[in-house]
């Protein structure tokens, strides 16, 4: 038997409303609701009595639920809860069992603010420092310090030559005082064998502004520039310390400065000093084969030069240190100018030759015969 229904099958407010109607007084139906039509269903659907749709569950089942949820919450977080509250209370942490961190007094404010002060001051104090360390590190600068010692000569002068050019006085070995060619090349007087040379720079007298500033340099450094000369010798980047003052920062920069500008064509391998009551000098070796003795007048008035090379073998260092050390100026007889190539011949023609041992004085043209 098959049963067909018109319209959709009835909601749960339908069948309360129909329900209602029929409990309603004078037995009446509500003939709005009871005609609700409902799509048709087969008989098998009908057998089984149930609606297409699952029924909402009654509102005070779902708060039930609900609330069964929220106990069953409570109840695990429970233990924990009623634990903050009694830690609360107590003025301990709910979180580690430690007391509660409690409000900062006046006296770790001030301690604290004293610390921050003390970070920012040696932020300041350090900051040329850490600038002048990271420049170094970034242009991957190093500079070695070039060993200084005191010039001792041997004294072994036997068979020697005082030799004077001008102003200029030394001793010369035989080779160059005897045997020499002598050349005049720009402002070099040149003595040159086959085996070595030796050149010289005859000096003249300093301007105002050259002494003015060499006064400066004296007065800020308390250096002479022969002395200040080789402590930029002395000087390399693995001197650096972080506890020198600004002012010793500054000298210690002045002084890298130097030797990487201004000395820059010098490649020493060592320097030898000399200081006494007349001359200031310093010997600088550049090679085996090869050194430079740039000297003044220890008032200052005057510099010259004496260079050294040998063309094949070693250079005879104890012949070098012997002559350095043998070199006077007499400042009476200094010009105010540089000499002309002339001048510089004829000094040269008319050097003074003296043997040590003899006592005597020759003229040198005298002594090329």
């Amino acid at each position: 038997m098959n049963v067909r229904l018109n319209g959709p099958p009835p909601d749960h407010r339908t069948r309360v409303a129909g329900a209602a109607a029929q409990q309603s007084p004078g037995g009446r139906q509500d003939t709005t609701t009871t005609r609700a039509s409902v799509n048709p269903i087969t008989a098998r659907d009908a057998c089984r009595g149930f609606p297409l749709v699952q029924p909402r569950p009654p509102e005070p089942d779902i708060l039930r639920r609900t609330n069964h949820d929220l106990a069953a919450r409570l109840r695990i977080l429970q233990p924990a809860a009623f634990g903050t509250n009694e830690r609360a209370l107590r003025g301990v942490s709910p979180y580690d069992g430690e007391p509660m961190r409690k409000r900062a007094t006046k006296q770790q404010i001030i301690t604290s603010l004293g610390l921050l002060a003390a970070v920012a001051a040696a932020g300041w104090w350090w900051w040329p420092h850490i600038h002048f360390r990271f420049q170094l590190a970034r242009n991957n600068v190093h500079i070695r310090s070039v060993p200084v010692t005191d010039l001792k000569a041997p004294g072994q002068t036997a068979g020697w030559y005082d030799c004077r050019l001008g102003p200029v006085s030394l001793r010369l070995p035989l080779a160059f005082a005897d045997k020499a060619e002598r050349t005049v090349d720009k402002a070099w007087l040149k003595f040159a064998t086959p085996e070595q040379e030796l050149a010289i720079v005859l000096p003249s007298k300093l301007t105002s502004e050259q002494r003015a500033q060499n006064q400066k340099t004296i007065e800020v450094f308390k250096l002479s520039p022969t002395r200040l000369v080789a402590q930029s010798f002395r000087t390399g980047t693995d001197d650096f310390r972080w506890t020198m003052t600004r002012s010793e920062l500054q000298r210690y920069q002045m002084l890298l400065r130097m030797k990487a500008v201004s000395l820059q064509q010098m490649h020493a391998m060592g320097v030898e000093t000399r200081y006494d009551a007349g001359i200031e000098g310093l010997l600088i070796r550049s090679d085996r084969h090869s050194a430079v003795f740039q000297w003044q007048t220890a008032s200052g008035t005057a510099a010259g030069m004496v260079l050294f090379s040998s063309k094949e073998s070693d250079l005879d260092l104890d012949m070098v240190r012997d002559v350095c050390q043998s070199l006077a100026c007499d400042e009476t007889q200094l010009l105010e100018r540089q000499y002309s190539r002339k001048e510089l011949r004829d000094l040269l023609d008319d050097a003074v030759m003296k043997p040590i041992d003899a006592g005597g004085e020759r003229d040198a043209a005298d002594g090329e015969k």
